[in-house]
């Protein structure tokens, strides 16, 4: 299946989670969450090599939207990923690639990540939500759509601050709708500053922290 092909574990000094290979504009990266990269010692295994990329943009401020990270791609240029520049529909069906609770499953030859199938229940600018099942060790793996395309990136599930209860099936993810023109900016321009848009504005983390939004009443 393409999309496991595409999909990648990713190791960072023991600090594990699931990037995602994908080409724009003829090149190819690796994209997956900044929490997942404790440092720049990075491993990426992939479902017929194993190599160290570089890495080229980390989001610097800790749990702050979005939580990307940006690596070079592999020289080969195959098993590559496009991305899916729409918004997508609620309902939409969506699967999700990973390596939850035990990385060995990305190691050692296995190389067999789980696939979810789910649907997007909502989307809202600078997020997707998706009822994917999502675990520990599927930080930044990839969301793809029913044509094997990077719709978005999984970042967390729901965790209750009230009784500590996770909610695998409601999670957050990011829209590759709305980071696409930054990606394909520096794809062409090689332009770092191009990179620190990946810093969203308030409005955004704000979604991303649950804060309800501002109310304004004009008469």
């Amino acid at each position: 299946m393409f999309v496991q092909r595409s999909s990648c574990m990713i190791d960072s000094m023991g600090c594990w989670g699931t990037g995602c290979l994908f080409q724009i504009n003829g090149r190819s990266f690796v994209i997956t969450c900044a929490h997942v990269l404790r440092t720049d010692n990075i491993t990426c295994y992939c479902y017929d090599k194993v190599f160290h990329p570089k890495l080229i943009y980390k989001n610097p401020i800790f749990d702050y939207a979005f939580d990307v990270a940006l690596l070079e791609g592999p020289k080969d240029g195959h098993n590559l990923a496009k991305l899916a520049n729409y918004i997508p529909a609620v309902g939409q069906t969506v699967y999700s690639v990973g390596f939850p609770v035990f990385k060995h499953f990305g190691m050692d030859g296995k190389f067999t990540p789980s696939i979810y199938r789910g649907r997007v229940t909502k989307y809202t600018k600078g997020v997707i939500n998706t009822d994917c099942p999502v675990q520990a060790g599927q930080s930044g793996g990839p969301i793809f759509d029913g044509d094997g395309n990077l719709l978005a990136v999984m970042v967390s599930n729901f965790k209750s601050e009230i009784d500590g209860k996770i909610y695998p099936f409601h999670n957050m993810c990011i829209p590759i709708c709305d980071i696409y023109d930054i990606l394909f900016r520096y794809s062409k321009t090689n332009d770092y500053a191009e990179l620190t848009n990946l810093q969203a504005e308030k409005s955004i983390v704000d979604k991303w922290k649950l804060r309800n939004p501002k109310i304004e009443c004009k008469l």
